[in-house]
């Protein structure tokens, strides 16, 4: 089986190499905050990560809001649409491929962290949910 533990700084590096691509044409936040997920991840807190767990949920939920904002706008066969098109069309790519990685980083965290997060559960919850 995966070693998760060990996989996850490995994903946040990627995360972030892709969001250096991004940055090409969007002030992409990625890059800082798979670099703090990286140094975080290396404490000894538990409840670190679980912090770093909603932040990343929280910026998943941007990345899908700036996609559904801009990607038909960068895309169309508008005076704006053309402008830079190759640029536009290339950071769309990168942004579309770090929301899927952000997701599976999401997931991989939830592995990871598992018993951190039932602890951190009311004993009632976390017997209904079975974590």
């Amino acid at each position: 089986m995966v070693d998760v533990e060990h996989l996850v700084p490995n994903l946040f590096l990627a995360c972030a190499v892709i969001a250096v691509l991004s940055c090409l044409a969007r002030p992409d936040f990625n890059l800082p905050l798979f670099v703090f997920a990286w140094f975080v991840w290396a404490e000894p807190d538990k409840r670190e990560r679980l912090k770093l767990l909603g932040l990343l949920v929280i910026t998943l939920v941007v990345d899908f809001i700036w996609l559904c904002y801009w990607g038909p706008i960068w895309n169309s066969d508008t005076e704006y649409g053309r402008w830079e098109k190759g640029v536009h069309s290339f950071v769309l790519s990168m942004s579309s491929i770090n929301f899927v990685l952000k997701f599976v980083v999401i997931v991989f965290v939830v592995m990871a962290e598992k018993s951190s997060l039932q602890d951190s559960l009311p004993p009632n919850l976390s017997a209904k949910l079975q974590l």
